[in-house]
């Protein structure tokens, strides 16, 4: 198919600068994609490779989720409140009428969405948090600390993983510079909300994938910048 204008996407911040978020719908049919500096999300239809039109959202979209049958996206909205670890907020959009319906106050700088049947987790970069939002009611019933900024976090038989992490890196000294890292894999049971274990990686992940009961995260600091 042709290109297609959709909102203006780009580098979003978080760790490392990830980018605009989009998202295919689970039957297939719709790819969702968030305009970050336009504060829209674009619905395009794949058989047709044509743009159903923009659902108008608060200011700052990042990233995306969609419910399992397909008729609600969920958007994290970055710049709500720009105070210092401010409540930012989630948007749920009727994807039929691109229109949104519902605010959800959140911890902040919200990004990672998992949806679990009526809850919705929220990974909270910059307050190191998780949010479990009750979808019937739109409000969050527990908020769970994680030890670092959350930069992934996925969903396998009944338990969520969370892939935090941070790194620094200072110029000087006899090797020209130096680099710390840390990082770690908590595991959060869904029947409730609590943290059941916390694996150390000793690296700082960027993201986080599960496949056959395996979890990867790629590395987000390389352990020596001259070398990739």
């Amino acid at each position: 198919g042709g290109k297609l204008c959709t909102g203006n996407r780009g580098g979003v911040g978080y760790s490392f600068s990830q980018t605009s978020d989009m998202e295919l719908s689970p039957d297939g049919t719709t790819l969702a994609v968030a305009g970050s500096f336009d504060d829209v999300v674009t619905f395009i239809d794949v058989a047709s490779w044509t743009v159903l039109g923009d659902a108008l959202t608060g200011d700052f979209p990042t990233e995306l989720a969609w419910s399992d049958d397909s008729s609600t996206v969920y958007v994290s909205i970055r710049n709500f409140n720009t105070g210092s670890n401010a409540p930012d907020i989630v948007q749920v959009i009727d994807a039929a009428s691109r229109t949104v319906t519902a605010d959800i106050l959140v911890g902040d700088n919200p990004y990672t969405l998992v949806p679990n049947g009526d809850t919705l987790y929220v990974a909270n970069w910059r307050s190191e948090t998780i949010s479990a939002v009750d979808l019937t009611t739109n409000s969050v019933v527990a908020t769970i600390p994680v030890p670092n900024n959350p930069v992934g976090m996925v969903l396998d038989a009944g338990l969520l993983y969370v892939a935090t992490g941070t790194g620094t890196t200072s110029f000087g000294g006899p090797d020209g510079f130096s680099q710390a890292q840390s990082g770690e894999f908590t595991v959060i049971d869904t029947a409730t909300n609590a943290i059941t274990d916390t694996i150390n990686v000793d690296q700082n992940p960027a993201n986080l994938y599960a496949a056959g009961g395996t979890l990867a995260a790629p590395r987000g600091v390389a352990a020596d910048p001259r070398r990739r």
